[in-house]
């Protein structure tokens, strides 16, 4: 009787010496045996990346379309290009768009810079039950500046050069590769978009009335489609 009591309290001590080891372990950890035996001194904890290696480097190209208060004629469509980096859920871009692709009278190109930040990320697990990125919701701010030759009003001959504007971009990552985005605009008004001609021939304008409400802030959306390319890690 007495030995049978003395293994019972052996295998006692045993089993609660192993559970004491087998609690230090975090739960964000993963379980490897080394050697031959699965023993409570084999086991050491192992990390669980939180993410899968995503591109340092990054380019996007796509086509984009939207409307432009400071045009209020033009419906803007046309091919987009990005080149850019990451840092985890942080992203910077510059960007060149066409916006004149389907219009031969003017020439509308648009150059920018963007900062981004994944306000959602999502994951899954890959191999070696690490957590990979698959896409992520985000946010984006930036500045642009318009150039080139187009008419904001078609009653007067004169055309506009330049137009800054702030931007502010939400967006869809699928599968880190395709992007979907809203961007939207704001500019100062231009002052040509709602003046007006007097003439005294008929045929010239020898007066041109401009807009008091020049000045005020000219909005502009525009909805994006592009793909992705990473280069490095």
């Amino acid at each position: 009787m007495r030995f049978v009591l003395s293994l019972v309290l052996v295998a006692t001590t045993t089993t609660i010496a192993a559970a004491d080891k087998l609690a230090e372990i975090p739960d964000s950890a993963f379980i490897r045996c080394r050697g031959d035996g699965c023993g409570a001194r084999a086991v050491e904890p192992q990390p669980v990346a939180t993410t899968g290696e995503r591109p340092g480097a990054l380019m996007r190209f796509g086509l984009t379309y939207g409307v432009d208060r400071n045009a209020p004629e033009a419906r803007e469509v046309g091919p987009m290009i990005a080149l850019g980096a990451r840092a985890g859920r942080f992203g910077a871009e510059v960007n060149y768009t066409y916006l004149s692709f389907v219009d031969p009278d003017d020439r509308v190109h648009r150059a920018g810079v963007a900062l981004r930040f994944d306000l959602i990320e999502r994951t899954q697990l890959g191999a070696g039950l690490a957590l990979q990125h698959r896409g992520a919701f985000y946010a984006e701010l930036g500045a642009a500046i318009r150039f080139g030759e187009w008419r904001a009003n078609p009653e007067i001959n004169r055309t506009t050069s330049r137009q800054d504007e702030l931007q502010f971009a939400l967006g869809h990552e699928l599968e880190d590769r395709w992007h979907i985005a809203l961007r939207f605009g704001v500019a100062r008004q231009d002052p040509l978009l709602g003046a007006s001609c007097r003439s005294t021939t008929g045929t010239m304008c020898t007066d041109l009335v401009m807009d008091p409400n020049a000045g005020d802030v000219a909005e502009s959306v525009m909805l994006e489609s592009t793909f992705a390319l990473g280069f490095g890690n």
